[in-house]
């Protein structure tokens, strides 16, 4: 399909948020030296959708995708999935989930 928005999608801005919010050490230590073009005057992106994933940092220029741990569940379907069991585990307790 022509034209078809697969960068940053608007459904996927929440997920995307999330994981801003929550860096793993090593991400928040390779943000320090990328943030700020600072690496060859490079920008970088945190937490940037591509279709129905998202990666640790993008850097549009360069078309460089860089994921560092890999273990983080990433997908819109994956994300859905974690965020409906946690509101079904809230409601068993009587608490409340974001």
């Amino acid at each position: 399909m022509v034209g078809m928005k697969i960068h940053n999608r608007k459904s996927m801005k929440e997920i995307r948020r999330h994981l801003r919010h929550s860096l793993t050490p090593a991400e928040a230590a390779l943000w320090k030296g990328l943030k700020g073009s600072k690496l060859e005057g490079k920008k970088f992106r945190r937490q940037h959708s591509i279709g129905n994933y998202v990666v640790d940092f993008y850097c549009p220029e360069c078309k460089l995708a860089i994921e560092l741990d890999g273990q983080k569940l990433r997908s819109m379907d994956a994300f859905a999935s974690r965020t409906k069991a946690a509101n079904a585990s809230a409601s068993k307790s009587g608490g409340k989930s974001r």
